[in-house]
């Protein structure tokens, strides 16, 4: 498994509310009619913001590195809203572990 981590700076509260709104949204959106050409191997998406230092993560899941590939290179074409900040860095990582420790 991989995974994609994006780091955002920047943003402002309500930026940060806005866009987890919107992004709440557009998930429900591509769950019923697929993902867009190039992320078709995402298999999980987590976001998390913190209001008060305007920051934000999302981290993207795939299988396989090739499909990690593809969505990283779908995914630096696009640009985040004004109020959420800019993307100042973005990683691609083997996942060592994935436990649930409930």
């Amino acid at each position: 498994m991989w995974i994609r981590v994006a780091r955002f700076e920047g943003g402002t509260a309500e930026g940060l509310d806005a866009e987890m709104a919107r992004s709440k949204q557009n998930l429900q959106e591509l769950r019923s009619r697929g993902l867009p050409p190039g992320l078709e191997g995402v298999t999980r998406v987590v976001e998390a913001i913190h209001r008060d230092e305007g920051t934000g993560l999302a981290l993207i899941f795939c299988d396989t590195e090739e499909e990690m590939r593809k969505a990283d290179e779908a995914l630096n074409g696009m640009t985040p809203s004004g109020g959420s900040g800019r993307r100042v860095s973005a990683g691609m990582y083997e996942v060592m572990h994935d436990e649930d420790m409930t």
